[in-house]
């Protein structure tokens, strides 16, 4: 069985043929590009296959003439299609939202909920999706979205990108691994707000590989050596006496420095009962509008819970003490948003994380260490921890990690050599080398 019909017969007439505008994205900024023509018509009732009630097929191209030529095509092989007694898929129910651009979305997103950000941050995150998603993906609408057709070509593309020096381009990529990690999660938290605010699909994460993750920081063997050193410097070579030796060791509870700084009196609670734990629900941040303060949010914006037991108990035990005491000293005066800070110093300014980091740089040097970064006290801890039997989802939950993927690069999968010199470290044992 066969179907006739031309375009000349029912191309003609009033919003069958027209014309609509292009666009593209430069920089981040929609700009007109032209115009193309369409053409559309419907199959005709008798011609649709049970339960169809309607079927519009469009073409379209640069001229009239090919965005007829089009159409036929499209007509004739929808036609062909049917007489060959493929059933039409049934039409799902639309969201209204799948119109949205990915453009218009993040306009809207970064407008309406994303005032909780630092100015710093929002900028950044701006300056993502600008210049590395609308130029490729800023038109594309929701309703068309596809890992294998967008997301994944999307992707591949911003990490092929390389740095241009004196206008020549170089085998340098543009964007580091933590670089593509920042770009990643705020597209990723774009496209979950609107699967969750308008219940749209987005597909991003369904056939894109996995977030990509920094390169290792330290090896594993720079893990066991430096966790050797800690063990040396917290098992005698620093006093428990010296303030700074509580400052650090929290630290090996997991805690990001800009956590361990932002936490006040009520984070403590429940240090002489039965169930001492830390409430981490704020962080030390700073802007250029408002300085350094206590943010009531942490970095992923969920509040979490930290056992205390042994040498880390006592060890916040003595920074409460210290910290009352500040309080009871003759002339001293906290900063009036800092009043429940735990980390003040005693002129009452808190302590900030680059005065700390030069602290660290200090106390390294002062016992002869080989310098590494403060913040691998997290992946030596969470090291330990998985050493130690905990799995990844604990660990994580103990780290304020949101994918277990960030946990895997900060705990190390090591062999049996390198478990055997893990298991020397043991910061909460009251043994002593």
């Amino acid at each position: 069985m066969t179907y006739a019909g031309t375009m000349s017969e029912t191309v003609h007439g009033e919003g069958t043929l027209y014309q609509r505008p292009r666009f593209r994205f430069e920089d981040g900024v929609k700009i007109p590009d032209g115009l193309f023509w369409q053409a559309a018509r419907d199959v005709p009732v008798d011609l649709l296959p049970e339960g169809v009630e309607r079927k519009r097929i469009t073409g379209s191209g640069e001229t009239k003439r090919e965005a007829k030529r089009k159409l036929d095509e499209n007509y004739q092989k929808y036609l062909r299609k049917i007489s060959d007694g493929e059933e039409a898929k049934p039409r799902r129910d639309k969201n209204p939202n799948d119109s949205l651009t990915v453009a218009e979305w993040f306009e809207d997103w970064f407008n309406s909920y994303r005032g909780h950000l630092a100015p710093e941050t929002l900028t950044r995150q701006k300056g993502h999706v600008r210049l590395h998603v609308l130029p490729i993906l800023g038109d594309v609408k929701f309703s068309e979205l596809r890992s294998r057709d967008h997301w994944e070509p999307w992707f591949q593309e911003i990490s092929a990108k390389k740095k241009y020096k004196n206008g020549v381009m170089t085998d340098e990529p543009l964007l580091t691994e933590p670089g593509l990690l920042n770009i990643y999660k705020t597209v990723h938290a774009a496209m979950e707000a609107a699967k969750e605010k308008l219940s749209i699909e987005h597909r991003f994460s369904r056939r894109l590989l996995l977030a990509p993750v920094p390169k290792e920081a330290m090896s594993t063997d720079e893990v066991v050596s430096n966790g050797k050193q800690m063990k040396r410097l917290f098992g005698g070579l620093l006093s428990v006496e010296d303030p700074r030796y509580d400052q650090f060791f929290i630290a090996f509870t997991g805690l990001r420095a800009a956590e361990r700084l932002g936490l006040t009196l009520d984070s403590l609670i429940d240090l002489d009962g039965s169930e001492p734990r830390l409430r981490i629900s704020t962080q030390q941040c700073y802007t250029s509008e408002l300085g350094t303060y206590i943010k009531h949010e942490t970095k992923t914006k969920k509040i979490r819970f930290i056992p205390l037991k042994g040498r880390e108990l006592e060890s916040i035990q003595r920074l409460r003490k210290r910290r009352l005491a500040l309080d009871e000293t003759e002339g001293f005066v906290a900063e009036d948003r800092f009043e429940r800070a735990l980390f003040l110093r005693p002129d009452g300014r808190l302590i900030r994380t680059r005065e700390e980091t030069r602290t660290w740089h200090k106390l390294l040097a002062e016992f002869d260490i080989p310098y590494f970064n403060l913040h691998a006290l997290r992946s030596i801890s969470a090291t330990w921890f998985s050493e130690k039997g905990v799995d990844k989802e604990t660990v994580g939950a103990l780290l304020g990690h949101q994918s277990v993927v960030m946990t895997r690069y900060y705990a190390r999968e090591t062999e049996m050599r390198t478990r055997r010199a893990l298991a020397e470290i043991d910061f909460f044992s009251d043994s002593q080398e």
